[in-house]
């Protein structure tokens, strides 16, 4: 009877950690998707030389900014905090480059943030090696 009992609670448990992992990398997979498309178009828009608007990429950063404050807010549950840190420093420094009109500088900070941001969901992905 004990037996059962403890199989039946391993189960249970196993279940659970199952089922908070599919909510979790949901949770993050959206935010990140959220953030990138973002990030995406102001990478084709800093790559239209012809079109560049500066203030409209400006006004791009400071909007990415802000909904990035939104989402770390959420993922600080489940991401590492080192992470989402560099994320938002890249954000910042982004956001400097833009205003100084470095535009070589931001194209390169854009494909760091696209790294940064992608490297959070991949490691919070449930896989061997990143369980081991």
């Amino acid at each position: 009877m004990r037996f059962v009992k403890e199989t039946i609670a391993m189960i249970f448990i196993i279940v659970f950690i199952l089922v908070a992992e599919v909510v979790t990398n949901k949770i993050i997979k959206e935010s990140v998707e959220r953030i990138n498309e973002e990030v995406s178009q102001i990478q084709a828009d800093l790559n239209n030389q012809e079109n560049l608007h500066k203030d409209d990429i400006y006004d791009q950063v400071i909007k990415l900014e802000n909904d990035w404050k939104e989402e770390e807010e959420k993922l600080s549950y489940f991401a590492e905090h080192e992470e989402l840190e560099k994320v938002s420093t890249s954000i910042v420094l982004l956001k400097s480059n833009i205003a100084s009109e470095e535009i070589a500088n931001a194209a390169e900070r854009v494909e760091e943030l696209q790294f940064r941001i992608e490297h959070i969901k991949n490691k919070q992905k449930l896989k061997w090696n990143n369980i081991m």
